[in-house]
This record gives C-alpha cells, sequence and structure tokens, in this order.
C-alpha cells in the first residue's frame, strides 16, 4: 500500500492549478514532461497564487502515467504523473513498487532531479 513517509516538505506559492499526487517544478507549476521537479505534492493546489505543500525528501505516492517496474527511475510526464525515464532523461524519482499502467497511485523514492546518463554500449 502506498504512503507518505516525507523527511522535508517546503510550501511553494502555485503558479497554476497542481492536481494532487503530481510532480511540482522548481517555478511552482506541475511539471511538465521530463522536468526536473523539487517534489510531489500529497492535496495540490486548485489554482495560482494558493499554497501547496511540497514533499522534496523521502517517499511520496505520487500518480503513475503508464506502466513501471520496482527499482525504475522515474521521470515526469507532461501532466505531472510518474514514468520511467527516457535515455538522458530527468530523474526525479525511483520506484517504490510497479504501477501496471495509468491512474494508480504508487509510492516512490524522491532524489535531486539528475540527468540520466547515456547507455555505454
Amino acid at each position: 500500500m502506498p504512503q507518505y513517509r516525507p523527511a522535508h516538505t517546503i510550501t511553494v506559492v502555485a503558479a497554476g492549478a497542481i492536481n494532487p499526487k503530481r510532480f511540482v517544478s522548481f517555478a511552482g507549476a506541475q511539471a511538465g514532461e521530463g522536468a526536473a521537479a523539487i517534489g510531489v505534492t500529497q492535496f495540490g493546489a486548485k489554482a495560482a497564487g494558493r499554497s501547496c505543500e511540497v514533499v522534496c525528501l523521502g517517499t511520496a505516492v505520487v500518480e503513475s502515467g503508464g506502466a513501471f517496474s520496482q527499482g525504475d527511475e522515474l521521470s515526469s510526464d507532461a501532466e505531472g504523473k510518474a514514468v520511467e525515464a527516457v535515455a538522458e532523461g530527468v530523474i526525479n524519482a525511483i520506484a517504490m513498487e510497479s504501477a501496471s499502467g495509468e491512474g494508480l497511485e504508487v509510492e516512490v523514492f524522491l532524489v535531486s532531479p539528475v540527468a540520466k546518463a547515456p547507455a555505454q554500449g
């Protein structure tokens, strides 16, 4: 069962509406595709100018944007949902559990956003 285990949270002023359980950008917006995220919000924000608590260290529950496996490196899709990070993409979290498809709530371990290294071959 997914759960939040935040080690550190911050409050940001939302730049626009942010859905619950989505990655949040450093600009205070719902993160876009491949964007570096400051963390994940549990409750979101209904409109710009509203306060939004963001978990930026520890584990958080995020909505999946597709299927991935436990241990996969995750990034944000266009709607701030968790998806498997692509080659040379940004990693915002590690999957603590698998997701069989879109729209599931899964626990992730948040990491400082880093660029995924290209595959060595």
